[in-house]
């Protein structure tokens, strides 16, 4: 296999490992957890229940984050226990990576003006 582009969970389900002898890590693929509910149903429970249920979102949201954590530091010992040489992104490459990718961002910018807000926002998470 010259290249291909999936997470490290993708690579063990399809079983690339097999034909596939390196990984680099650049933590561009990031599994989320949406926890949506509608206003409408929201503004029609007691403020005790909507504040049980960001509380209880919080929690999931945390507990959900680590296991996915978890689950990427398991994928990626399995995939060098199997010989895959994995290769983690040095600060250095993302910042090349960042510049490379400019261009996307000035033309998401141009042609939409509520990008750079949601993009600052976006890289605002911690």
């Amino acid at each position: 296999m010259d290249g291909q582009d999936n997470g490290m969970v993708t690579i063990l389900s399809q079983k690339f490992e097999e034909v596939q002898k390196w990984v680099y890590e650049t933590n561009h693929i990031i599994a989320t957890l949406q926890i949506v509910i509608s206003a409408d149903c929201l503004d029609g429970l007691s403020e005790n229940q909507q504040n049980i249920i960001k509380e209880a979102s919080k929690e999931a949201s945390a507990w959900a984050w680590d296991e996915y954590i978890k689950s990427v530091d398991e994928d990626r010992e399995t995939l060098k226990a199997a010989g895959v040489t994995v290769t983690p992104l040095t600060p250095e490459n993302q910042a090349k990576i960042i510049e490379k990718i400019k261009p996307v961002y000035d033309k998401l910018y141009s042609e939409n003006d509520w990008a750079e807000d949601l993009v600052k926002k976006i890289q605002a998470v911690k």
